[in-house]
């Protein structure tokens, strides 16, 4: 995720940063609902950050594309429920990928990020189990919901 304090962001940087969080997710969705192009049934899962929940210094904008992903989720959950589409969002904490460690080289010892997320770093597999879950029909009673994979982290 892209750290830039206020003083150095512009209109540009923020429009990209919600055409790639948010409208990337929203025109997704509203292609595969389209008539013809899904199944009964049909699940559409968003991935979503803590930042959208939490203040941190340097991330308005990408916290905000990610709350405005969520808030999408819930108004899409009630408007497609007819056609029997289901649609919901991974809210992840840190997960031991490639970008969590070029974050974790600009924090000192003191910034220790894992001391909330109490169950540790997460891993890939943590994440996708959860979307396949959510993909399945084991999760036909659950949309709208963005479902914590953040090792505690925000309670």
């Amino acid at each position: 995720r892209l750290r830039r304090p206020l003083n150095l962001l512009n209109a540009s940087l923020i429009i990209q940063i919600m055409t790639t969080n948010f409208v990337s997710h929203l025109e997704m969705i509203r292609i595969l609902t389209k008539k013809g192009n899904y199944n009964s049934g049909f699940s559409a899962v968003g991935v979503s950050s803590i930042a959208a929940h939490i203040g941190s210094a340097g991330v308005a904008a990408y916290a905000a594309s990610k709350a405005a992903m969520e808030a999408a989720t819930r108004c899409l959950a009630k408007e497609l429920f007819k056609k029997k589409i289901r649609v919901n969002t991974v809210v992840c904490g840190q997960i031991n990928t490639e970008a969590y460690d070029s974050f974790m080289e600009t924090k000192t010892d003191a910034d220790n990020i894992l001391d909330r997320q109490f169950l540790g770093l997460g891993t890939s597999q943590d994440v996708s189990d959860i979307i396949l879950f959510l993909l399945s029909d084991k999760s036909r009673f659950i949309s709208g919901a963005s479902i914590p994979a953040d090792g505690g982290y925000l309670i």
